[in-house]
């Protein structure tokens, strides 16, 4: 490392002039280590603690990990809330004989679906088998597989219904 890079390193890590940095390099032989505690000893290192000490190149400063944790928590926190914006974008609708009946934000399923599992998957099965049609809508889910797979646990349904049907009719006969 040359004399200029070890004068602008000591600079950039004790927070001091150019000359403050070259004057305790001279005094302590060059050595990077030495000068820095000697301008410790001075006083002259100002923002202690966010300063770091060490002889080896790098690549990179790394961040305080008060700040990481901030900026995952802030990531995190970006993305739930477009995830749930993303949900009330989007609606689940319930029709009963080719009319909607009801209409409800996914989020309100996401929910019910975490907090009701069984009870809500029993319902929409068994709403199924009473002629219910589920469709999602909203920019997002209108379109593609969800809405045909939907359709097709739907007739699913309605031919399981009918089977039912036809062999209580033939098993009166």
């Amino acid at each position: 490392m040359t004399n200029f890079e070890m004068v602008e390193r000591l600079r950039m890590k004790a927070n001091v002039s150019y000359e403050e940095a070259k004057a305790a390099l001279e005094a302590c032989n060059w050595d990077l280590l030495d000068a820095m505690v000697l301008l410790e000893r001075q006083g002259k290192v100002r923002d202690q603690e966010e300063a770091n000490y060490t002889t080896r190149e790098e690549a990179a400063p790394q961040a305080p990990k008060g700040k990481d944790f901030k900026g995952v928590l802030g990531k995190l926190g970006k993305k739930l809330v477009s995830l749930i914006d993303y949900l009330c974008r989007n609606s689940f609708e319930i029709a009963y004989k080719g009319k909607v009946a009801l209409t409800l934000p996914v989020l309100v399923l996401v929910l019910c679906l975490i907090f009701l599992f069984p009870f809500t998957l029993i319902a929409l099965i068994v709403g199924l088998f009473f002629g219910l049609r589920y469709a999602f809508r909203g920019p997002e889910l209108d379109k593609g597989p969800l809405n045909s797979a939907m359709d097709k646990a739907a007739d699913m349904a309605e031919s399981i219904k009918q089977d039912v049907q036809n062999r209580k009719d033939g098993a009166q006969d």
